[in-house]
């Protein structure tokens, strides 16, 4: 299998290195021992920083509280983020839904880093139940599995899990039977759940399967919280 290795942003101690094959023994060790040069000139090995002792002694408590996002579910193959919204620009549209010249102008913002303005103006031009379908296939798959991080999850020991992922293999890693899934709209039982410390997960924006309590953009997320006095104590009491 050859290698290929351009000039512009490689190592000097790689420059020289133009082509090799990893067949070859010779060159592959000249690599090998390349790479080791560069990695003594890069300074010392900077450890993992150690958890704060108060922050262990709150998941010993049982007196913690996990925020997830969705680089956890990434090693399952899922999308995060910054790699959802391009492919939902992609789908509106080949669906239609917005003109080439406009998905080229959502494509250059996208560029500058603006994905949550990006995903504000999509979601006002695709129908509701088409991007919903969307999600569901792609956060919904058939054999998607919670990836080895998710059962670190469950030594944490903590209260409640709180989660802007649309998939669910944080509930099916962290659940049994008697637990509950809950969203923005259900305040008061998260506002309950919270007080009596049975475990939850909240599900920030919405779950795919009640189509009522999803939140598809950033603004809308916003909106429906501020609106959402009950809500606004659980957080504060969180």
């Amino acid at each position: 299998v050859p290698v290929l290795l351009g000039v512009s942003g490689v190592p000097f101690e790689l420059q020289h290195i133009h082509a090799l094959s990893l067949e070859d023994e010779g060159s592959a060790e000249a690599l090998v021992q390349a790479l080791k040069r560069v990695g003594s000139t890069l300074g010392p090995r900077i450890e993992s920083p150690r958890p704060p002792a108060a922050l262990v002694d709150a998941c010993i408590d049982g007196d913690s509280v996990l925020y997830v996002g969705a680089g956890i579910s990434a090693p399952a193959g899922l999308p995060v983020w910054h790699t959802l919204i391009p492919e939902l620009v992609r789908r509106a549209e080949a669906a239609g839904d917005i003109r080439p010249g406009r998905a080229a102008r959502l494509r250059r913002t996208l560029d500058t880093g603006e994905f949550d303005l990006v995903a504000d103006n999509l979601m006002r031009s695709v129908p509701e139940d088409r991007a919903q379908a969307w999600l569901r296939e792609i956060f919904l798959a058939p054999g998607l599995t919670p990836p080895a991080t998710h059962a670190l999850l469950r030594k944490v020991g903590a209260t409640a899990a709180l989660t802007t992922n649309f998939d669910t293999l944080l509930e099916q890693s962290l659940l049994s039977p008697n637990d509950r899934v809950y969203t923005p709209e259900d305040a008061e039982s998260l506002l309950e759940a919270l007080t009596q410390r049975e475990f939850f997960v909240a599900k920030l924006y919405g779950q795919l399967g009640v189509s009522s309590s999803l939140l598809l953009a950033p603004s809308e997320y916003e909106d429906r919280i501020v609106g959402n006095r009950r809500f606004a104590e659980f957080m504060e009491l969180l």
